[in-house]
């Protein structure tokens, strides 16, 4: 998250989850924050982003972050 908030290096933090996703297939945190970096206006790529999140939901039902990320995805994609 910091490559992309703080230092503005989106590809490489795009890059970096995409291979934790390679690596560990199951990484919820990954998927989560790969999609909030894809809603970032560097990227717009909701539908994306909403795949990982479903994705992330299941892998694991129970972590709260991910529905936080999917609702703030939804309410974005309602006024892009």
């Amino acid at each position: 998250i910091l490559l992309a908030n703080y230092y503005k290096e989106y590809e490489l933090a795009r890059t970096n989850y995409e291979k934790a996703i390679k690596l560990k297939s199951g990484y919820v945190e990954a998927y989560n924050n790969l999609a909030n970096l894809l809603v970032e206006d560097y990227y717009k790529e909701y539908e994306q982003a909403r795949r990982y999140l479903e994705k992330a939901i299941e892998l694991n039902l129970n972590e709260a972050i991910v529905y936080n990320s999917f609702a703030s995805l939804l309410i974005m994609d309602q006024y892009k």
